[in-house]
């Protein structure tokens, strides 16, 4: 298997975008896998990938419409053991697909992605739009380093910034999109993307409550810093983690006149951390929280 005939296999199952066609042919998946990891047997528990000693299955499986996980419970799982919480991943390519055409970017467009992961997204971004354009945020700092060297190597080297990503990236703001990899619950999405997003601008994010997540939200930001949201399709994500901070049930603040891109985190939205999607999202964003299953 390779990355030709997985971008036929996506185009004759009619999930890859004509506007994305370029640039998912162009860019190989297999450069951001690691050369071990985890790929999920038939009950869905991930099981150790290694390139060297199994150099077809590693192929088949990168090269496949399937998440490929890169990190168990924020590193403390050590490959090749192995745990059902899985806290990196390079996602599932037609989620990705699905979720870069929900984005609707267009040239001149100035992007934030929040959850780095291996860096592949980013790397579709930069190549769509210019490394330029994009703006990557991390908080786990060894996967950030390793996107870096990734995208690098790739020769697509968007910023890639290790932090919080529940607060944006206020130093580039403001955003015409900003794509988040990991569910928001609902009643807490971060006011700072609202912030940071211009006025007419798009934020893509996988959404749920505390009982089930499985739709893409595209909220639209308006000029008053208030959101009008709609449901772009269903996907499969893991949900963010609450920090143990109160939730306010205030109105969310209207954009401050001049809005320059500052954030502030806002009282109506609680702070949360981005664990990684199986399936729709890559990277991990906000502060730690402990491990759940």
């Amino acid at each position: 298997m390779t990355h030709q005939e997985l971008t036929a296999a996506l185009s004759a199952a009619g999930v890859l975008p004509e506007s994305w066609a370029g640039t998912f042919a162009a860019v190989d998946r297999g450069r951001f896998i690691p050369a071990r990891a985890w790929f999920d047997d038939e009950h869905g528990h991930p099981q150790p990938l290694d390139q060297e000693r199994d150099p077809e299955r590693w192929r088949a499986a990168v090269y496949s419409d399937e998440p490929i996980v890169t990190q168990l419970d924020d590193g403390a799982t050590v490959w090749p053991a192995t745990s059902n919480a899985a806290t990196s991943s390079a996602s599932q390519p037609s989620m990705v697909l699905t979720m870069l055409d929900a984005l609707e970017v267009r040239d001149g467009h100035r992007v934030l992605e929040i959850g780095t992961g291996t860096g592949y997204t980013a790397a579709l971004l930069a190549h769509r739009l210019g490394a330029h354009s994009v703006t990557s945020v991390e908080i786990d700092p060894a996967a950030a380093e390793q996107a870096r060297v990734n995208l690098t190597a790739a020769g697509y080297p968007p910023p890639v910034v290790c932090a919080d990503g529940t607060a944006g990236w206020a130093p580039t703001a403001p955003y015409d999109r900003i794509l988040a990899t990991a569910a928001v619950l609902a009643g807490q999405l971060p006011y700072a993307w609202v912030e940071q997003t211009r006025p007419g601008g798009l934020l893509v994010t996988p959404w749920g409550t505390a009982y089930h997540n499985g739709a893409l939200v595209r909220p639209t930001c308006n000029a008053a810093g208030t959101l009008r949201t709609t449901a772009a399709t269903r996907c499969c994500s893991t949900t963010c983690r609450p920090t143990p901070r109160p939730v306010s049930t205030s109105p969310p603040r209207p954009r401050p006149a001049g809005f320059t891109g500052s954030a502030r985190m806002d009282p109506a939205s609680s702070g949360t951390r981005s664990s990684t999607p199986t399936a729709g999202g890559s990277g991990t964003a906000g502060p730690p929280a402990p491990a759940t299953a």
